[in-house]
Parts: C-alpha cells; sequence; structure tokens
C-alpha cells in the first residue's frame, strides 16, 4: 500500500482509539488500585476496553508497516491528520462545538507538517 493510505487508515484508528478510551472514561470511577475500579473496567466495561485495546493494536501494527518502509522523517509529520480526525470525531460522535478557529489551526498544522514531509 501507498504511504498516504497507509497512514490515514493508522490516523483513523487511533483517532478511533481515543474515542473509545473518551466513552470508557466517561464509565469509569475515579481511578483506585481497589477490585470494584478494575470490576468496572474490565468485566462491566469489556465491549470498549476490547474495543481500546484492538484499535490501539491494529494502529500500532499499520505504524509498524509504515516505519518499515518509508522514512521516519516522512512518515511522522504525515500523522498530523490525526488533528482533522480528531475533529471529525468530536463533532460526530460526541456533539462537540468546534470553531472555526478551530478547524482552520487543524488545517494549518496539517498543511504545515505535509509540506515538512515534502
Amino acid at each position: 500500500m501507498k504511504l498516504p493510505v497507509l497512514l490515514i487508515l493508522q490516523t483513523a484508528l487511533l483517532t478511533a482509539n481515543n474515542s473509545f478510551l473518551k466513552v470508557l472514561s466517561r464509565n469509569l470511577p475515579n481511578f483506585s488500585w481497589s477490585s470494584k475500579y478494575f470490576n468496572v473496567l474490565l468485566i462491566r466495561n469489556w465491549h470498549w476496553t476490547l474495543a481500546t485495546s484492538t484499535t490501539f493494536m491494529a494502529s500500532a501494527i499499520i505504524w509498524f508497516f509504515i516505519i518499515k518502509g518509508f522514512e521516519l522523517s516522512q512518515a511522522v509529520p504525515l500523522t498530523a491528520s490525526t488533528y482533522i480526525f480528531s475533529q471529525i470525531f468530536a463533532a460526530l460522535f460526541f456533539g462537540e462545538t468546534i470553531k472555526i478557529a478551530q478547524w482552520f489551526g487543524a488545517v494549518l498544522i496539517t498543511t504545515g507538517c505535509f509540506l515538512v514531509a515534502l
């Protein structure tokens, strides 16, 4: 696969992972080293824990393919598309209002990083 396709897939998975973590964190009590906390994390919210783990591992595996086949100095800046994906996920799945300045900033950062990677 080509670098742009792999990077879009990897950053989309990483953004999905962060979204699943956000949902999972809403369902958890304050952290403690108690069996109650881990019961809530691993038993009652097993589906969110599984989704988080799976998307993270899939993202990491794709990242291994990316850094094996491409220069790190080219690949890392291109992960800036995460800024765009995170804005989209936040608006669609969490109902967050994204200001024009935030969209502009995300596009500006992503564009700058793409230029660095050339």
